[in-house]
């Protein structure tokens, strides 16, 4: 994880959501649902959603081609006490599925999106709390 992700600051927020979707890219294009343990909350449904995609893609022996999203701004808004939410842009980024052998399984265009990521501090460092 980067120094800046491990700050307990609004610019840490920013860089630790960034590092995250990094990581789901790792995960689906690898595949490999184990680099985003300990990064989220347990209840967080989103966050779930992505491990068992990667999860799914090993399992299946598939994984992405290339990162399936890239974060394209984050905007700090304001959120319960105790957290710290974004205002996240997000591109979904015209990828493909592929098998091991390099057989296109599914294809997905380019599209934009808003999401509101919501953030808590641990004694571990930032955790993603929800994804909505």
């Amino acid at each position: 994880m980067p120094a800046a992700a491990k700050v307990k600051s609004e610019a840490g927020a920013i860089a630790f959501v960034k590092y995250y979707f990094d990581r789901v890219a790792v995960a689906w294009t690898t595949p490999n649902p184990d680099v985003l343990e300990g990064l989220s909350d347990k209840d967080c449904i989103t966050c779930a959603d992505y491990r068992e995609n990667a999860a799914a893609l090993q399992s299946a022996k598939q994984r992405y081609r290339s990162a399936p999203a890239t974060v394209l701004s984050l905007k700090p808004i304001k959120g319960p006490s105790g957290h710290v939410q974004m205002e996240m842009s997000l591109r979904q980024n015209a990828t493909q599925q592929v098998g091991l052998n390099g057989q296109v399984v599914k294809s997905f265009g380019e599209a934009i999106a808003t999401f509101i990521v919501d953030l808590v501090w641990t004694q571990g460092g930032w955790k993603v709390w929800g994804i909505a």
